[in-house]
């Protein structure tokens, strides 16, 4: 059975997974408001990338680049009263990252 400090520390643990990783919702939100889940759309399409530059060191950040998917939904379900209510003052495709094909 899981020990009551063992459970203390899962939302320490959380917080440092979300400082480790840059959240993306936080880091979409420093440059601008108003695009609702855009830190989201941000994690999902980083996420080939990330992990296929994470295979040059054997895959050590990809439980940190794949948490910031749900870490990044999580903030932005929280934010999204205050995106709704603000005006942007970028375009979308410059605040969130559109990968080339």
């Amino acid at each position: 059975m899981i020990s009551n400090k063992s459970l203390k520390l899962i939302p320490l643990l959380f917080s440092a997974c979300v400082v480790i990783s840059g959240c993306s919702s936080i880091d979409v939100h420093s440059q601008d408001w108003g695009h609702p889940y855009a830190g989201a759309e941000k994690a999902v399409n980083t996420i080939e990338p990330g992990l296929a530059m994470s295979a040059m060191v054997l895959f050590i950040p990809a439980p940190f680049i794949i948490l910031n998917v749900p870490c990044s939904i999580l903030i932005d379900t929280i934010l999204l009263p205050a995106d709704l209510m603000a005006t942007s003052k970028q375009d979308r495709s410059k605040v969130t990252y559109v990968p080339s094909h």
